[in-house]
């Protein structure tokens, strides 16, 4: 969502640069809507927006709501987010996210509460480094996990992105890597 791809982000494919945190580049307001379609099944599409907006001179505050289902079983993902800067190298930020799955028939419905807080340093004008780690609030079979991530993105032209990433939830850690493409400012895919 937004102008870059540091910005909030309820569904990213950037787990560790989907983080709370936000560098000084950031646009000052920022507002993105998604939808996805898995298998072309009606019942699989997810629905998001979100938006960020500089408070201050150096904070952002963001927030944004996320819908995956349909009336028999659905989820949900809302959260509120707080960002600082400290310079032009590094930020950190802090992320509350509200979880709720949604059971038809009689079986009802289940609500998890997360803290996400992460981090964002600029190593070069070219090299990004990210982490974040998550605490669930309120542990539970579905939602007991403990994420940690981190990656690094190389910008090596104005449009393209370079990243690799890992995850460690539970006990299998997981290795991501990504090209990001930016046509223009304000588009990014």
């Amino acid at each position: 969502a937004g102008a870059n791809c540091f910005l909030f982000s309820q569904h990213a494919s950037s787990a560790a640069f989907g983080n709370p945190s936000m560098p000084d580049t950031s646009a000052a307001f920022s507002l993105g809507t998604y939808s996805a379609s898995s298998f072309l099944v009606k019942e699989l599409n997810e629905y998001g927006i979100a938006f960020t907006t500089r408070i201050l001179k150096n904070s952002y505050f963001g927030g944004g709501y996320r819908y995956k289902g349909y009336a028999l079983y659905n989820t949900s993902k809302a959260s509120l987010s707080f960002s600082r800067f400290f310079g032009k190298a590094f930020s950190a930020g802090i992320r509350v996210e509200h979880f709720s799955i949604r059971q038809g028939e009689g079986y009802g419905q289940q609500q998890f509460w997360n803290v996400r807080a992460g981090t964002t340093v600029r190593l070069s004008p070219q090299l990004y480094a990210s982490t974040y780690l998550g605490v669930p609030l309120k542990r539970s079979e579905t939602e007991s996990k403990t994420p940690f991530h981190f990656g690094v993105m190389y910008r090596f032209s104005d449009v393209f992105a370079c990243m690799i990433e890992s995850e460690m939830s539970g006990s299998i850690p997981t290795l991501r890597t990504s090209l990001r493409y930016q046509p223009a400012r304000r588009i990014e895919f």
